[in-house]
């Protein structure tokens, strides 16, 4: 085969693989758009912050982010770092915070998502705690969170670790370990 048919036989091939490559990136974009339709924003907050407050007029929880984007069509809210601070006025408080959560329409699910870090801060009666986890449920009229995924909580004299845990965090607080749960406890 002679040079110039080579040439022309391979710029025939790239013309081709081109245009299959541009076709396939257009049904790519059709398909995307037909199966996850866009989402109508409609407000965005940054360093977003608000208090829920007791009948009695005391502080009850804060949730901060440093985005909120509201979606008109679904009423879901997205938070980028969102962080739950929940006071008890008589006990320890409670911080939860993670990469990005979602919030439901009402207010009341708070589906946090990724790495999850729950801190529980010291009292003179109560040792401080800190719970790693992911993917966390939490149901804000009852401080009670929720998760599917592995835990471990550490603390000054040991840690317990587990798959799924139950915690509710408004005073009496609790957690309940479903399976798989080890712990280890330093005597001194």
């Amino acid at each position: 085969m002679s040079t110039p048919k080579i040439i022309l036989l391979t710029l025939l091939l790239a013309i081709g693989g081109w245009a299959w490559w541009h076709n396939q990136q257009r049904v790519d974009t059709l398909t995307r758009e037909k199966v996850l339709p866009a989402q109508e924003m409609d407000y965005f907050i940054e360093d977003f912050s608000v208090t829920t407050m007791t009948p009695k007029g005391k502080p009850a929880r804060t949730l901060t982010a440093s985005e909120m984007l509201h979606f008109r069509d679904t009423g879901i809210t997205k938070l980028e770092q969102p962080l739950i601070r929940i006071y008890n006025q008589s006990a320890a408080n409670w911080m939860v915070k993670s990469e990005q959560g979602e919030l439901s329409e009402d207010g009341k699910k708070l589906l946090l998502s990724g790495a999850v870090e729950i801190h529980r801060s010291a009292t003179p009666s109560i040792r401080a705690m800190h719970i790693s986890t992911s993917n966390l449920r939490v149901n804000t009229d009852q401080d009670y969170a929720e998760t599917d995924d592995a835990v471990k909580i550490t603390s000054d004299k040991g840690w317990v670790q587990g798959v799924g845990m139950q915690a509710w965090l408004r005073e009496p607080s609790h957690i309940k370990f479903l399976s798989q749960t080890r712990a280890h406890y330093e005597v001194q």
